[in-house]
């Protein structure tokens, strides 16, 4: 079963390049099949690292290992410029549901905090999966005004699915695989590397029909969604706030640069009217 052993040695490939997983996306980008770069490495990373043993753990933790050669694996993300050659789901991502990303600033205002609340309770009325990244502020109030209004969420973390980033956030971890899905592309121990952030973020925005910035200063890791999502041609849409507030800055300046702004939920459904009606069949 050829499939199976690429799932098998991709796995531990993940936890052998744990420290340096662009390294290994690159090796894959090159062509170079999975069992190659297997046999290849330098002997230090495969250290104490058995494949088979590796693959049993995952599924005592009945956490699934998803290759872009499976069905399983989102037609959205298999799309994208770099996607994913595989990545580790606890839960699940409810089918036959439009997915759409909500991001913005990790130091949310008063405003932000309630701008989110309520986009992601009009979202859900229209049946939207909300996807974010865990973070603190705008995800985590996005992740968890999903949750309140019995909506389902998915998570694309940026470090592995055992060690949930920021560690405040754990139990809302939980909330979401009862509720949706937890997603990586790190193996499951991955600590939270400060580079590994920006890349997850082209999942965030792979998976969805559009991505929702709402406040983002002039340098936040939300525009990098938002370049994501223009990169992979998908809709971009940015909420406007005060001139006073910092906040604001990136977001007026992609409402500059082509994004749409939305001042209410009908500025996206209209947008978006489309593709979701493909979801209404």
């Amino acid at each position: 079963m050829p499939h199976q052993k690429d799932k098998i040695y991709l796995n531990a490939l993940n936890r052998a390049f744990a420290n340096n997983f662009l390294e290994l996306f690159s090796l894959l980008s090159s062509g170079k099949s999975i069992q190659d770069i297997w046999n290849n490495p330098n002997p230090s990373l495969k250290k104490n690292i058995n494949p088979f043993k590796e693959w049993q753990y995952l599924k005592e933790k009945q956490i699934n290992f998803v290759l872009n050669k499976d069905k399983e694996f989102p037609l959205l993300l298999k799309e994208i410029p770099q996607a994913p050659f595989g990545f580790y789901i606890k839960g699940k991502i409810p089918e036959k549901m439009p997915l759409i990303a909500v991001v913005g600033t990790r130091k949310i205002s008063s405003y932000g905090k309630i701008v989110t609340e309520k986009i992601v309770q009009e979202l859900i009325k229209y049946n939207f999966v909300i996807v974010s990244g865990l973070a603190y502020g705008i995800d985590t109030i996005a992740h968890q005004s999903a949750l309140k209004n019995q909506g389902k969420t998915v998570a694309i973390l940026g470090s592995g699915i055992n060690n949930i980033f920021p560690l405040t956030n754990q139990k809302l971890a939980e909330q979401i695989t009862k509720n949706g899905a937890l997603i990586s592309e790190y193996s499951l121990n991955t600590y939270p590397l400060k580079p590994y952030f920006p890349w997850r973020n082209r999942i965030i925005s792979g998976l969805c029909l559009a991505t929702i910035i709402i406040e983002a200063p002039e340098r936040s890791g939300a525009l990098i969604t938002a370049r994501f999502a223009l990169e992979q041609n998908r809709e971009v849409f940015a909420i406007p706030g005060s001139i006073l507030n910092e906040n604001s800055v990136g977001s007026h300046n992609l409402i500059k640069q082509g994004a749409k702004l939305v001042s209410q939920i009908e500025d996206i459904l209209e947008e978006l009217k489309f593709t979701y009606s493909l979801f209404l069949k």
